[in-house]
């Protein structure tokens, strides 16, 4: 069933501005500070309202808020830093192609949020006015989400869209309706002093032996993280969520692709790997200023440990912290440093954002979507802490299109399907707001 926005007619009239912002963001090798000023170029030219740098001055927002007194207000959260993408073999340059959208980061940044926003659009007729009123906030480099929230109103806010989200079915109607937690650590180990490897090797503790032997301990060999206390409070995945990523006929395997090699055996399935379970992850392992001659004095591994409701990040770093301090010898001296912390988000489909986007999905596919509990941008559990508002996930592709890497790859008619679904969303937020101010 289409949406009662015409979403052809608008991408009819907007269609070549569109192609322009986002030929603007795959031209290679653009700095950050470009980056920015696509951004801005975009919101402003869209026309949506007042336009600008917020924050320390890389993130960029607009706003509209000209809907009815009941309206709900929307804040749609996205992002244009790409420095976190996984680097791929090779990005050559190519002839922008609005057939096939391709650039870094693309369909994990720029494209969702402008998908929101022209959806946004398309639902301003003169017949119907302001469905919602609309804050767009696209969150730049060297900005954390934290920072740029403090700078815009959010007292107001009903319900917060992050489009830096997995859209894991792009062919099936999906939605995300969590995040994993994540905290990111270093654990440092330390001897005190570089010494040759030659003459003091067995007589002498090896930091990165020990920190390897240490990494290697994090799982037991059921597979299971050996950190006492890791799985408190972890709420294990129900019955009928499992049941609900193979309804419909949907493979909950098939999004992981070419990566199948990689997989670990069993029975649980790729997708509720990824999105039910917590896991940690080890990132990087570096022992600076050695040789092949030397032992190092030190040794660093980064790692990333993802949690699911109802985990609290404080009390799995404590946990890791003493686990650690008790691998270590005393001769050796041990630090666990804390990078980022993010506690997990699990909404539900009868929370305002998500039955939205139910709706609004289930006239435009004519069947009912699944929901999938993981995929969500992290530190939506501190956004929806912060404002109270309900939060939903509004990505447009997934792992199949590169999400997350340097040569990301958006088919143009899974952009306009978002444009589509964006708009319909706005619909439904205001007919749910109408219904209940009338109840």
């Amino acid at each position: 069933m289409a949406a009662r926005a015409d979403v052809d007619s608008h991408l009819g009239r907007r269609g070549a501005a569109i192609d322009a912002a986002l030929s603007e963001w795959c031209v290679p090798d653009l700095s950050d500070a470009d980056r920015v000023n696509v951004v801005q170029s975009y919101l402003v030219q869209a026309d949506l309202g007042d336009a600008g740098r917020v924050g320390g001055g890389t993130s960029v927002m607009a706003e509209r808020c000209r809907a009815a007194p009941a309206a709900p207000t929307v804040l749609i959260v996205g992002t244009h830093d790409i420095g976190q993408l996984a680097k791929t073999e090779s990005n050559p340059a190519r002839p922008f192609d609005p057939t096939e959208l391709r650039g870094p980061g693309l369909g994990s940044t720029f494209a969702p949020t402008v998908a929101f926003a022209e959806g946004f659009k398309a639902t301003l007729t003169a017949d119907q006015g302001d469905s919602v009123n609309i804050r767009i906030l696209s969150i730049g480099p060297g900005e954390s989400l934290t920072a740029a929230l403090s700078a815009i109103n959010t007292d107001d806010i009903d319900a917060v869209f992050f489009t830096n989200s997995v859209a894991w079915g792009p062919n099936h109607p999906t939605i995300t309706i969590g995040a994993r937690g994540r905290l990111e650590v270093q654990i440092t180990i330390t001897a005190g002093q570089l010494v040759n490897d030659a003459t003091f090797a067995g007589a002498v503790r090896n930091p990165l032996n020990k920190l390897v032997e240490l990494l290697g301990g994090l799982r037991d060999p059921q597979g299971k993280v050996a950190i006492p206390g890791f799985y408190r409070r972890a709420n294990p995945p129900g019955g009928s969520d499992r049941a609900e990523l193979t309804k419909d006929g949907f493979d909950p395997n098939e999004w992981i692709g070419g990566l199948d090699v990689r997989r670990p055996a069993g029975s649980v399935s790729a997708l509720e790997r990824a999105t039910m379970w917590p896991a940690v992850s080890i990132s990087d392992i570096d022992a600076p200023d050695t040789t092949g001659t030397s032992t190092p004095a030190s040794a660093t591994a980064t790692l990333s440990i993802y949690l699911v409701p109802d985990q609290r990040p404080v009390e799995v770093e404590a946990a890791l912290k003493s686990w650690v301090k008790q691998q270590v010898p005393a001769n050796l001296a041990a630090t666990v440093s804390v990078l980022s912390i993010a506690r997990p988000y699990r909404s539900s489909p009868d929370q305002l954002a998500v039955a939205a986007q139910s709706r609004a999905a289930s006239r435009i596919h004519g069947r009912a979507p699944l929901f999938v509990p993981g995929g969500g941008a992290i530190g939506a559990g501190e956004v929806q802490f912060a404002t109270g508002a309900s939060v939903g996930f509004a990505g447009i592709c997934g792992p199949r299109n590169g999400f997350g890497s340097a040569d990301e790859v958006v088919p143009r008619a899974l952009f306009d399907l978002g444009i589509s679904q964006a708009a319909e969303t706005c619909l439904q937020l205001r007919r749910r707001t109408a219904l209940r101010s009338t109840s």
